[in-house]
């Protein structure tokens, strides 16, 4: 066990788990879409400490965290969707529909080309990473379209767009 547990998969554990305690602090006061960033942290933690417990016993963690892409490619569509439209008003839900699209299309990948459940194509991965880029773009986009009176480095949807540009950004490479 103590090599699965490094101390920078600690620390990220710690991260994690500090992030939700201050979302579900916050909950009530928090809009749809950072409420169902909450869920999806929650989801993460729980497939993180699964997968931790699944190397120690089957020495592949592959499975849990290729059966996490398609959650998170519906939970990110619907994140995006909301914040599109707390921003900008805008009643499209294409991050939604893309969303699903993403998932079945990973969930279709995993099932045709898993072997003997432990291997898994990257290919899921980059698809995740290719929704959240364009996510991000598409939410600067309206962004930039739609100025707001606040400050732009005190608009969380600016942080949020930013992080995931930077994070899936260098995942994708």
């Amino acid at each position: 066990m103590a090599a699965v547990v490094s101390p920078g998969y600690l620390f990220y554990l710690i991260i994690l788990s500090v992030s939700i305690v201050i979302g579900l602090k916050d909950f009530r006061r928090l809009a749809p879409s950072y409420k169902t960033l909450v869920y999806l942290l929650v989801i993460v933690l729980i497939s993180q400490l699964a997968s931790t417990i699944v190397v120690k016993y089957k020495m592949s963690n592959h499975f849990v965290f290729h059966a996490l892409i398609p959650f998170q490619s519906i939970f990110y569509g619907y994140i995006f969707t909301g914040l599109l439209r707390t921003k900008t008003g805008l009643r499209s839900k294409i991050p939604i529909y893309i969303g699903f699209f993403y998932a079945l299309v990973s969930i279709t990948i995993s099932l045709l080309s898993a072997r003997d459940g432990i291997d898994f194509p990257s290919l899921n991965i980059s698809l995740l990473s290719i929704l959240m880029i364009s996510s991000s773009l598409l939410l600067y986009y309206h962004l930039i379209n739609n100025p707001s009176e606040q400050a732009l480095m005190t608009q969380s949807e600016f942080w949020y767009a930013t992080a995931n540009l930077v994070f899936f950004a260098g995942s994708f490479l």
